[in-house]
């Protein structure tokens, strides 16, 4: 794996898939970032990789309604398949849009969180595919860090039981380094993003450590 030193001046651009440790395999993965940055990217393009080992990708999100979500992942959808080929956990109070969604009252809801899930389990089974949460950073808005950190902790050991493996965005700007610290020990590869005169450069942190690189999508992905 190509690696970029603190020496080098020039940022290469790389794929995500070029700089993931090549063990990455089921491993657990948080995209931090601070808010405004296109860190959504960088996970999307992890999702998408769901498609790959043939199965469509779980998501929850506790920021956009699922119509939302579908709008703002379409370009990241592989060639010969759609948006709606995925099942969504939608914790924003709004009516299920389709028979491959479930609705939870509030983000504050963990419990219910945990219930679509496994319904989503007990209808498409497991094995091979990623599961989203958008983002970890809404969670801390509605509960504290205990009982979050309980959470994802049952939500990744719930998907490495069935052969799946999570991708979480974190608002880095939003969290303590002491929280966010505590969360680091829940996921062994870590995707640090930020912006840089309108560029989206990330590095991977874990057992493998890069330097920066300016982000680059794959070329198979939807314009």
């Amino acid at each position: 794996m190509a690696k970029v030193t603190s020496e080098e001046t020039t940022i290469r651009k790389q794929t995500v898939a070029d700089v993931l440790p090549n063990s990455m395999g089921g491993s657990d993965v948080l995209v931090m970032g601070p808010t405004l940055s296109d860190k959504d990217e960088i996970a999307f393009e992890i999702l998408a990789d769901s498609w790959v080992a043939g199965r469509e990708p779980f998501v929850i999100t506790a920021t956009d309604t699922d119509a939302q979500f579908r709008e703002r992942f379409e370009s990241f959808v592989p060639d010969g398949h759609r948006a709606d080929e995925r099942y969504v956990i939608d914790c924003t109070e709004q009516t299920p849009s389709s028979q491959s969604s479930c609705s939870v009252n509030s983000p504050v809801d963990l419990t219910g969180i945990a219930v679509c899930l496994s319904k989503g389990y007990d209808q498409y089974g497991g094995g091979g595919r990623r599961v989203l949460l958008d983002t970890i950073s809404t969670l801390l808005i509605y509960s504290n860090m205990e009982r979050v950190y309980r959470f994802i902790s049952k939500l990744n050991s719930r998907a490495s039981e069935l052969g799946d493996s999570t991708v979480q965005l974190l608002d880095s700007d939003a969290i303590d380094s002491e929280d966010r610290n505590t969360l680091f020990q829940l996921f062994p590869i870590v995707v640090e993003v930020r912006d840089e005169s309108d560029t989206t450069l990330f590095r991977v942190r874990g057992d493998t450590e890069t330097g920066w690189y300016e982000f680059q999508r794959q070329q198979g992905d939807s314009q």
